[in-house]
């Protein structure tokens, strides 16, 4: 079983990102991260997952992969992190701002 973590509780997590995790044999959603406190608990409450307000603590959950929704300014950093912490990455489009940020990640 894969532990999947997923960075930013929008609209795309909610009607397809969450549903597909949770309907994939073999994965486990285990933690959801989002800087805003409420839009974590919100999605936690309804799909599983502890709600997570800072990466320290997201990453406190020995992820194996993570999902990537939050809005296209932090996807270079969400990135970075996911490598900091040795994670496997999938990320939504587009991948970055620009091409130095793509070359970077």
């Amino acid at each position: 079983m894969s532990r999947v973590g997923l960075m930013g509780c929008g609209s795309v997590a909610d009607f397809g990102h969450l549903p597909a995790i949770l309907r994939t044999p073999g994965l486990e959603l285990v933690a959801l991260y989002d800087p805003l406190p409420n839009r974590a608990q919100q999605y936690a409450d309804k799909f599983g997952g502890a709600p997570s307000t800072t990466t320290d603590e997201f990453f406190s959950h020995s992820l194996d992969a993570v999902v990537i929704c939050s809005p296209l300014p932090a996807h270079h950093d969400n990135v970075m992190l996911c490598s900091e912490h040795n994670v496997h990455v999938l990320c939504e489009k587009p991948l970055s701002m620009n091409a130095e940020q793509s070359k970077a990640m």
